[in-house]
């Protein structure tokens, strides 16, 4: 194994230290949490300039072949830090943190802040302490392949962290994660590649979430960080009613891979870390975050080719899509509802007709905006979105860009055409308009039989709005799905429900029709719809109208093959 000091991107409004000096005392690794593995130690303290965005190799050991669900990292508990004066001086100024004492940090007073993790099997929490007793999350569990080198990465947070507070310099405390990979950079399947992603993150702190929109080019670089380009973004606080948009080409972060096609990524401007996963013809990604309480963020994205065609539509296409739309009513501009729909239909033909394979299902969380901005009269509707079998659209491509208009919707919707029959599309293009979504389309196979699934485990992420009392609950997370023979499935998923991450095992049935649209049915939990699709090599879901919680919950899925 081997153990990587690397940054973590995680704003606080302040400044970032141009220098960022700590001392490294120990990183072990451990089956049980009992017997521990060391990595590194070294009782001195091994001197890291955490300013300098260098992958740092530290130290490397042999380890059995066994799974590892334990990590724990020392360091020294005072850190020095130089930075620009946050409170206008102009000057450079010289900081310390000593933790030596501190009740959380070092609460025997050595001088050595010690962390551990674990998984979620083995008590990891996403508001763990980093305690013995209540450790911070691991987000999967080490497995070291036999003769391939794995990296124990620890992620320490050192962007914005020193502020002016009241006239006093303040440095917050750094956060620190640990995430595995197992590829060497110059084997990664990400390593130089572009793709063209969407994004969906809603925060539900508030009393009713706000939303963002994502969408842009992302290249992962050899050195383990990632850029953005041509990236635009949307948000809207539903509470004000009130939208902003813009461009978003310096945002970065870090990232890695696994051997079981698991990638992580760091984003600047989200607090934690992005998990999921590569398809296995390294073409398709499908990843979501845990570690914010109140925060569901979904990213789907596609591989970006050398040259794209100008019209998507010229094979048979499905598509998923999953929105949410801010309707103020006209009879009084205090009132309004924020309607989370999913929809699962086909295109026919560019410029023509988009057709529904079923019902349109709606979410409608009904709002009152009074004088005191703080009270809200919250009521929930759950009906189907009256809709036609068939529904004008028109579409304009230009350059791999693509802008398709849902006129009887009258949403505007932006995204990039990937290849002959898929793109991937957020909302909206005119930032003016009060809808948000994210969507994929799925080619349609021209053959199509229940054995291509029989036998498969499929992985992937999913977002969901589900109808609670008192208004809806948006949740993200990751699943996995099993197709047994004789149309016995299981399905695993984890999310984070109430700050705590949770998993949850079913078992049900499956079909699959001569077009390879495939339902999913968990007794007494909920059925979903779906096309197994080639090109990508992915099976997308949405919410079935004829399952077991009808109308009340709202979910888009994507499972990828490894």
């Amino acid at each position: 194994m081997l153990l990587s000091l690397l940054l973590l991107a995680m704003p606080v409004q302040g400044v970032t230290p141009t220098d960022f000096d700590a001392r490294v005392i120990e990183l072990s690794t451990s089956s049980d949490g009992d017997e521990w593995l060391p990595i590194f130690f070294d009782p001195t303290g091994a001197s890291v300039d955490l300013g300098n965005q260098i992958p740092l190799d530290l130290a490397s050991q042999t380890a059995p072949i066994a799974e590892w669900h334990h990590v724990r990292i020392a360091l020294e508990t005072e850190i020095m830090i130089q930075a620009t004066d946050p409170c206008g001086s102009g000057q450079t100024i010289y900081h310390g943190i000593d933790l030596t004492g501190d009740p959380v940090h070092d609460p025997d007073g050595d001088g050595v802040w010690v962390l551990h993790f674990a998984t979620l099997e083995h008590g990891g929490s996403i508001s763990g302490d980093g305690s013995v007793l209540n450790p911070k999350l691991l987000p999967d569990s080490i497995k070291p392949p036999k003769g391939r080198e794995t990296r124990i990465r620890v992620l320490i947070r050192t962007t914005e962290i020193v502020r002016c507070e009241d006239g006093v310099v303040v440095v917050d405390t750094p956060e620190i994660r640990v995430v595995c990979d197992d590829g060497s950079p110059d084997i990664r399947p990400l390593t130089n590649q572009r793709f063209q992603v969407s994004c969906l993150r809603v925060d539900n702190n508030a009393p009713l979430p706000s939303l963002t929109t994502l969408q842009g080019i992302l290249t992962f670089d050899e050195n383990g960080s990632w850029s953005a380009s041509d990236g635009f973004q949307h948000s809207l606080d539903v509470i004000t009613a009130a939208g902003s948009a813009q461009d978003f080409n310096s945002l970065r972060g870090l990232w890695g891979t696994r051997k079981d096609g698991r990638v992580w990524m760091t984003m600047e401007g989200l607090k934690g870390i992005l998990v999921g996963h590569l398809g296995g013809w390294d073409e398709t990604l499908a990843m979501t975050s845990f570690e914010n309480e109140g925060v569901s963020f979904t990213l789907f994205g596609n591989q970006w080719p050398q040259s794209s065609p100008a019209d998507p539509f010229q094979q048979p296409t499905r598509f998923l899509h999953y929105g949410a739309r801010l309707e103020l009513l006209e009879t009084d501009p205090l009132d309004g509802d924020l309607v989370w729909h999913d929809a699962f239909g086909r295109f026919s033909g560019s410029g023509g007709w988009i057709g529904f394979d079923g019902l349109v299902l709606v979410n409608e969380l009904r709002w009152l905006r009074v004088f005191d901005p703080g009270q809200h009269q919250i009521v929930v509707d759950s009906d189907p979105l009256s809709m036609p079998q068939g529904a004008p659209f028109n579409v304009v491509t230009t350059g791999g860009e693509m802008d398709l208009n849902l006129l009887d919707w009258n949403q505007q919707h932006h995204g990039s055409v990937i290849s002959d029959g898929r793109f991937t599309l957020s909302s909206p293009s005119d930032h003016t308009d009060l809808a948000h979504g994210i969507g994929m389309t799925l080619g349609i196979p021209w053959t199509a039989s229940p054995s291509s699934l029989t036998g498969q485990t499929l992985n992937g992420t999913y977002f969901s709005d589900i109808k609670v009392e008192g208004g809806t609950l948006p949740a993200a997370g990751r699943f996995s799905v099993s197709f047994d023979s004789g149309g016995v499935v299981q399905w695993k998923q984890q999310q984070v429900v109430e700050g705590q991450m949770v998993v949850q095992e079913f078992s049900g049935t499956w079909t699959m029709d001569p077009e390879a649209m495939v339902e999913i049915d968990l007794p007494g939990v909920g059925r979903w719809r779906g096309q197994l699709s080639e090109s990508p090599r992915i099976l997308g879901l949405v919410s079935s109208p004829n399952g077991t919680n009808g109308f009340d919950d709202r979910f888009i899925g994507l499972l990828l093959w490894h």
